[in-house]
């Protein structure tokens, strides 16, 4: 498959490949985000008050990915948090530009950010 390749395309083909993956990354998370959402209008219409909208996403989201429970929660949380809080950051990582890895960083780090700031900084670190 890579014999006909030079070192340098070889190169270049996996840079394309590893933004490609961290583009798939981004719009699965921004999917997830929106199916979270979805889920938490209709629980709240049909007065599921006590249903968590986080697990009842992760069981739907886990055996279709074939991950566990509790790495679909985490993905939900991840999902939440880039379509609220950091939509611009969201946009960028769907465009492959920057890695999951980058993206948990910034998560991580604006945790503590008050909402009425968040924007700014997104839309700075963006």
């Amino acid at each position: 498959m890579f014999e006909v390749l030079s070192d340098a395309e070889l190169v270049d083909y996996m840079g394309e490949e590893a933004r490609e993956e961290s583009a798939a990354m981004g719009r699965r998370l921004a999917a997830l985000g929106e199916l979270f959402a979805r889920r938490e209008r209709d629980y709240q219409e049909a007065k599921f008050y006590f249903t968590d909208v986080v697990a009842a996403v992760a069981a739907e989201i886990s055996p279709i990915q074939n991950i566990s429970h509790a790495r679909a929660v985490a993905q939900v949380g991840l999902a939440r948090t880039l379509r609220d809080r950091l939509p611009r950051i969201a946009k960028v990582f769907s465009s492959g530009v920057i890695d999951y890895r980058m993206v948990n960083m910034i998560i991580n780090r604006t945790q503590n950010v008050e909402d009425e700031r968040i924007g700014e900084l997104d839309e700075a670190l963006a």
